[in-house]
């Protein structure tokens, strides 16, 4: 899929995953993809529709609404402070 310049990426992923299930079942799957993709309907659609799971970093711009992030990923900070000692 080819889009142009002020295309979000995230506004065409969940549109690149149904095309991509449609001839390649992706259930289970492990989404890997970079912070331009934190965006919440990623993770509920990953998770819900394909059974799977999504690696994306936190993009910072959404950290002043924690609404907007997943609990996993909230989860797994608060962790990673703890081991490192915070």
């Amino acid at each position: 899929m080819t889009t142009t310049a002020e295309v979000h990426d995230a506004t065409v992923a969940l549109d690149i995953l149904a095309a991509t299930h449609s001839f390649q079942p992706i259930t289970d799957c492990i989404f890997l993809a970079d912070k331009g993709y934190d965006v919440k309907n990623i993770y509920n659609q990953v998770k819900e529709l394909y059974n799977g799971e999504c690696i994306i970093p936190l993009n910072k711009r959404n950290t002043k609404n924690p609404k907007l992030l997943p609990q996993r990923e909230s989860h797994l900070r608060s962790r990673a402070c703890h081991v490192e000692g915070w």
